[in-house]
């Protein structure tokens, strides 16, 4: 079965994965109405006490279950032909906002707040998850020069670099040899966000669009045929550039399925009982009071915490131990532990993972680091910026790296911090 027969449903919430979802919905919503007629239910499933377990609770997470349906599909109408699409790493929040404004007739705010969402911070963390693609490894030298341009707002420059490293990513990886804007190409997948009709198959035709006559007018759509051919000159700006990145970054939903061959329809999956639900449930419980009370510290370095020393002179399971625990082990070239400091969502694969921080560190020696600063950006976020001096080629070099760190659970998922079940992760470790 090839994979056009997996994606051919009308809506992204008719995937498996969001029919299961609905389906669990339903359950909860009988759930509820348990609640509402038998007080000592908690106690028969043998839930926490001291957590509050109310209908309430669970009308709060049906909510939450409807938008997640629902909202992809609303982004895409709204925004694919505008050269748009959700994809599945893509911040929900950010979509979300996005569609308010939409819907409030503000689609010019709308777009905006999108093209700040590809701030050259966000898209620099979100290149770095393009290192568990295999097939673009290769291009990621090329990709970061075109970062740098993006940063220095050279778009004329930046633009037409990610179409051709986009161009040729799908290409490598797609079994007919042929490439993102290539004719009759195929990018839908079982069971995505991206890779559905809806999402990539749109946004192909869009991009692909031929464009014959040369204008000078700015356009905001990234037309590789105008942008490589010299017909579109009025390319050279940040939504157009914004686009492009974002274009990236939902194929990379693809190549990751594509790679691990998973485009054609997978076996069922029916892990999801019960006791699922309650731990999700009382995982949303913990997270909301830790969120509740959440400030972001103010730290001394030098006098709250040292800086530098060894992992044990710092808080247990905080950032900047974690950052610590990292450093110390670079020194001691034990690339095995600094694969584990790092989070899932950059590689996906242990061996994968110990084999590109080696290619990354092998030649650089770690000769000293001190902490500068820490900032918590949020619950789940944490930036450190750290001070190294190294040694690579014979040279000393000295830089100032500024490490971002997730706060996340057993399952790679966002987490609070001072979850119990939760630990940090580095989501930005090149040097």
């Amino acid at each position: 079965m090839s994979a056009n027969n997996h994606s051919s449903n009308l809506l992204i919430r008719d995937n498996p994965s969001f029919r299961t979802l609905i389906k669990q919905s339903a359950t909860l919503s009988a759930m509820k109405q348990i609640w509402r007629t038998n007080n000592t239910i908690a106690s028969l499933l043998n839930l926490d006490k001291n957590v509050d377990y109310s209908y309430s609770t669970v009308d709060k997470l049906l909510v939450q279950i409807e938008e997640l349906t629902k909202v992809p599909d609303q982004f895409n109408e709204i925004f694919a032909k505008r050269g748009w699409i959700i994809y599945e790493s893509m911040d929900f929040i950010v979509a979300k906002n996005a569609i308010f404004k939409a819907h409030s007739a503000d689609i010019i705010g709308a777009e905006a707040d999108l093209v700040s969402y590809y701030c050259p911070t966000n898209v620099k963390t979100m290149l770095n998850r393009m290192h568990g693609i295999n097939a673009f490894l290769p291009r990621m030298a090329l990709a970061k020069k075109a970062l740098i341009d993006y940063e220095n707002e050279r778009n004329h420059a930046c633009i037409p670099v990610i179409l051709a490293l986009l161009d040729g990513l799908v290409n490598e990886i797609n079994m007919k040899k042929r490439g993102f804007f290539s004719e009759n190409v195929d990018l839908t997948a079982w069971d995505s966000i991206a890779a559905h009709s809806n999402g990539l198959g749109v946004l192909v035709r869009l991009l692909s669009r031929t464009r014959f006559n040369t204008t000078t007018e700015t356009i905001d759509i990234p037309y590789r045929n105008g942008t490589m051919h010299g017909t579109d000159l009025g390319y050279d700006n940040q939504m157009v550039a914004a686009k492009t990145w974002a274009t990236l970054f939902a194929v990379r939903e693809w190549a990751l399925k594509a790679e691990k061959g998973l485009l054609n329809v997978q076996p069922e999956d029916k892990r999801f009982t019960w006791n699922k639900i309650l731990d999700i449930m009382r995982e949303n419980a913990v997270n909301n009071n830790l969120l509740s009370t959440w400030s972001a510290r103010s730290i001394a370095i030098g006098t709250d915490i040292p800086e530098h020393g060894s992992p044990d002179e710092y808080a247990i399971n905080t950032p900047e131990q974690k950052i610590v625990e990292f450093l110390y082990q670079w020194k001691a070239n034990n690339y095995g532990f600094m694969a584990q400091c790092i989070s899932p969502l950059m590689i996906q694969g242990k061996e994968k993972m110990v084999k590109t921080i080696r290619k990354e560190y092998t030649h650089k020696k770690l000769l000293s680091y001190r902490l500068k600063d820490i900032i918590d950006i949020s619950s789940a976020v944490t930036h450190v910026i750290v001070e190294i001096e190294y040694e690579s080629n014979g040279i000393c070099r000295q830089c100032e790296k500024e490490f971002r760190l997730l706060c996340e659970d057993e399952h790679g998922n966002c987490s609070c911090r001072g979850n119990p079940n939760s630990g940090w992760k580095i989501i930005s470790w090149t040097i």
